[in-house]
């Protein structure tokens, strides 16, 4: 596996970079300081990964993410400083896939880089799954509904293909969060209000009063046909 770790302060990237390479020596973790090195990076070695800082030197990492997701899929990490609730949905919408607050713990680190490309893996196995009106094709990141293809993400993916799992049952929180990283964060249920907010814009009429994806309060989330 190849990584790339993006942030101005060199020491905490030895730092993650030595973690990340004790954990499985074979991995390539190439670190750089700025978002135009970052760019660079990804458009001439195609790594598997990217853990960026938001405050970096020739950009901040929300021009990162949106540059990146113009070119490409790539699993996106943020790992910062700033905790603030208002940078992580921003980071999550413009197409972030994990949001970690520092200081975090290497192995920590270790388990959600392995869990994300693990999921990607996963997603990537031509895998088809029906439920009412909706036709999901991971390995496209594709859904057919209403006579629509809807481009999803690797996480809209996984979380649509849970709801469609258990279609007109309540999904926990918990269980969203067990699917998309392993174990449930401190910041899950913010992150999955994030998640559910897009595939709301994709697929509902008015995503303001959603009928498809409906809220069970308290309990988690649960897909309807209408």
């Amino acid at each position: 596996m190849k990584l790339v770790v993006v942030d101005p302060d060199q020491n905490a990237t030895e730092y993650f970079k030595l973690s990340l390479k004790a954990s499985n020596p074979e991995d390539t973790v190439l670190s750089v300081g700025t978002g135009n090195e970052a760019l660079d990076v990804l458009e001439n070695q195609f790594p598997d990964l990217l853990i960026s800082e938001l405050t970096l030197n020739d950009m901040d990492g929300f021009q990162l993410i949106k540059q990146v997701r113009l070119f490409s899929h790539i699993p996106i990490i943020i790992l910062t400083l700033i905790h603030d609730e208002s940078s992580i949905i921003k980071a999550l919408m413009l197409g972030a896939d994990e949001y970690l607050i520092k200081p975090v713990r290497p192995l920590e680190l270790i388990a959600r880089t392995r869990a994300i490309i693990r999921n990607r893996q996963k997603n990537n196995n031509d895998i088809s799954l029906s439920a009412g009106p909706f036709y999901l094709e991971t390995s496209k990141l594709s859904l057919k509904y209403n006579h629509r293809n809807i481009s999803l993400t690797h996480t809209e993916c996984q979380i649509l293909g849970k709801l469609m799992d258990e279609f007109k049952h309540p999904v926990t929180y918990s269980s969203l969060a067990n699917e998309i990283w392993g174990d449930e964060l401190d910041t899950a249920r913010c992150c999955l209000r994030v998640y559910i907010r897009r595939l709301r814009r994709k697929l509902e009429v008015n995503p303001d009063k959603p009928r498809l994806i409906r809220t069970v309060v308290g309990i988690g989330y649960a897909l309807y046909e209408s």
